[in-house]
């Protein structure tokens, strides 16, 4: 299971000026502006959910029952594995140290020629504690950025909590098809 151990800060990924911009809202139009946040809040979480990418850097635990040979990590881009920790089967908490293991293509990996550690097997007897995201706003690909002001729009212009003129749209094909390529492939 993956938890962020701080949630983003959706005006550091996207300003409400350029939220704004992008629903070409004027600077006056601020009695939509909890809707634009709301909507591009909700944007950005799609675009991360969707991806498995952070879009702002941030701290992320991900926790396992046990070791495995290699352990895919569901978040990116990774930048850095703060600690490996596990349970022994006894209850004692054991820090592994950065020699003990790698990181390798999304990937955390016993160091070479050894193996992981026998965990108690308890859920979250597992625990990594790592930093991934994107550092700025400018960081983040293009494609990925439209994909999330497609998506606030959509979300925006829906925000209704019952569709006028039928049934409910589906995420349009263009913000899928955007985002698309950095799902993980598993």
């Amino acid at each position: 299971m993956l938890t962020a151990l701080a949630p983003f800060v959706g005006e550091n990924i996207l300003s409400l000026e350029d939220a704004r911009a992008h629903l070409r809202l004027t600077s006056s139009d601020t009695h939509h502006d909890a809707s634009v946040i709301a909507s591009r809040d909700a944007a950005i979480a799609w675009v991360e959910t969707y991806t498995g990418k952070s879009l702002q850097q941030r701290q992320f635990v991900w926790t396992a029952r046990q070791f495995c040979r290699a352990m895919a990590l569901p978040i990116g881009p990774i930048t850095s594995i703060d600690a490996v920790e596990y349970y022994e089967a006894d209850g004692t908490e054991v820090a592994l140290v950065d020699g003990d293991w790698y990181l390798g293509d999304h990937q955390l990996l016993a160091a070479h020629g050894t193996s992981w550690p026998v965990s108690s097997g308890e859920a979250g007897s597992v625990r990594v504690t790592l930093t991934a995201g994107y550092a700025a706003a400018d960081d983040i690909p293009a494609d990925l950025m439209a994909a999330l002001k497609l998506m606030m729009g959509h979300l925006f212009a829906m925000r209704e909590g019952v569709a006028q003129g039928g049934g409910v749209e589906e995420v349009p094909f263009g913000i899928t098809a955007l985002a698309q390529s950095y799902r993980p492939i598993l």
